[in-house]
């Protein structure tokens, strides 16, 4: 009678081994880029807000700041 040495993996559980990994890397790839992608656009967003925000302070200032507004009248 042979007496059967079953150690080890067979082909197709290695391969569904790999197939399984490469899916669940995949994955999770996608959701950390997605997640970069997002950061990435709230910063933009974050910081156009701040240069609105300054610019809005300057010209409030100089409208507060301003005492008349003189309009020039042509010779006509």
């Amino acid at each position: 009678m042979l007496k059967e040495n079953n150690k080890g993996f067979t082909l197709i559980e290695t391969v569904l081994s790999i197939l399984l990994f490469s899916i669940i890397a995949a994955s999770l790839f996608t959701a950390l880029n997605q997640m970069v992608f997002s950061f990435k656009k709230q910063e933009k967003m974050a910081e156009t807000q701040d240069n609105m925000r300054i610019v809005i302070n300057w010209v409030t200032r100089d409208i507060k700041a301003a005492k008349e507004i003189v309009t020039p009248v042509g010779n006509g």
